[in-house]
């Protein structure tokens, strides 16, 4: 079977049983982090998918601290402040769920 007009492959391998295509680059939203006094806004573009989204974050240490706080937000979200900061760097890690994505890391430094 021909399949034509398929843009964005990196790479096809076929056998008996199966075919697999990789793909250039996944569906990587972008995001950043906005500094705040006491907060950071997260803010990313919308993906495809009725996925929800799974945000968590950590002072940026050495050694790293543990993800100790994880927000599950609806596929429809496209921000979410994170307040109560305080003052210094941190790490915030942007997540598809149940999603090939995997998932995005920003640092940003609360005010």
């Amino acid at each position: 079977m021909r399949i034509g007009s398929i843009a964005g492959v990196q790479s096809i391998s076929a056998s008996e049983k199966f075919t697999l295509g990789t793909a250039l680059a996944g569906p990587s939203p972008d995001f950043s982090l906005t500094p705040m006094l006491g907060a950071l806004l997260a803010h990313w573009s919308a993906a495809p998918g009725p996925e929800s989204w799974s945000l968590t974050w950590r002072p940026f240490t050495r050694p790293l601290s543990i993800w100790n706080h994880q927000i599950v937000l609806p596929a429809s979200t496209l921000s979410y402040l994170i307040a109560g900061l305080s003052p210094g760097v941190y790490e915030v890690r942007l997540k598809r769920l149940n999603s090939s994505f995997g998932f995005q890391i920003a640092y940003g430094e609360a005010l």
